[in-house]
């Protein structure tokens, strides 16, 4: 992308400081972004009330930085995972991410979008034993997966899945629709 991703202009603001806004706005507490590869500039980018962790070895792949993050944490019951290149999650979906939290004994849970499963997701502190022992790029989604219905709660959104940035023409994309 030629620049760190989430210190990309979104809005009036970054996509991560756009991410940051709706974590305020839904009052999740702390709110703690997890830096790596471009920690300066992508802390620049952050605003609002965030807290800044650095992974010290983003090569480990998501994982790492989700651990950091849980580190980062005192005395949690649980997390909401954001993706700093998803700003158009809106703060209804993640309330309601977060009521189901707080309804039912669960491990975890995600939204499930018209196209498909989604973020944000919820893990709640009787996971993070299992989270932790987790290695690699994308081991949550098959750890997600592994997991019974008792155990997991599902938020439905009847549209399609946020733009997740991966390409300069998803960067486009985005950057279009929010300034329309």
């Amino acid at each position: 992308m030629g620049r760190p991703k989430p210190a990309l202009p979104y809005g009036s603001t970054t996509m991560v400081g756009a991410v940051v806004a709706s974590a305020d706005e839904a009052e999740l507490s702390p709110v703690i972004v997890v830096t790596g590869f471009h920690e300066g500039p992508v802390a620049a980018a952050v605003g609002g009330s965030a807290h800044i962790a650095n992974n010290l070895n983003p090569e480990r792949g998501n994982v790492s930085s989700l651990l950091v993050g849980l580190d980062a944490l005192d005395d949690p019951v649980g997390v909401v995972l954001l993706l700093a290149d998803m700003p158009e999650v809106r703060v209804d979906v993640i309330s309601s991410l977060l009521d189901g939290m707080s309804a039912s004994a669960f491990k975890a849970g995600w939204v499930e979008y018209r196209d498909g499963r989604g973020h944000p997701i919820a893990l709640s502190v009787s996971s993070f034993d299992d989270v932790r022992a987790l290695r690699g790029s994308k081991a949550l989604w098959p750890f997600l997966s592994s997991l019974s219905e008792e155990d997991t709660f599902v938020v439905r959104v009847d549209e399609p899945t946020p733009t997740d940035v991966n390409t300069p023409q998803d960067y486009e994309r985005l950057r279009r629709r929010a300034v329309s």
